[in-house]
């Protein structure tokens, strides 16, 4: 998979698009509860990878209105 994100440490403004994409996806990724362990760190990198438009998380840049840290 290559790098992936986690939610270990997150800060977003109020409203922002990006949490509101996640949330979103939560109920569809969540469509059966035996599969729980899926709303991990590879489903915030998929949304992520959905969000901003780039395949690595390592390119995603601030001004694509996320800041990832290494």
């Amino acid at each position: 998979m290559g790098s992936i994100l986690t939610g270990s440490a997150m800060s977003f403004p109020r409203h922002h698009p990006f949490v509101k994409m996640l949330l979103d996806s939560v109920v569809q990724a969540y469509s059966d509860p035996d599969t729980y362990a899926i709303l991990g760190p590879s489903h915030m990198t998929r949304v992520a990878r959905n969000f901003s438009g780039v395949e690595n998380v390592l390119d995603i840049k601030p001004t694509m209105g996320l800041n990832v840290v290494r």
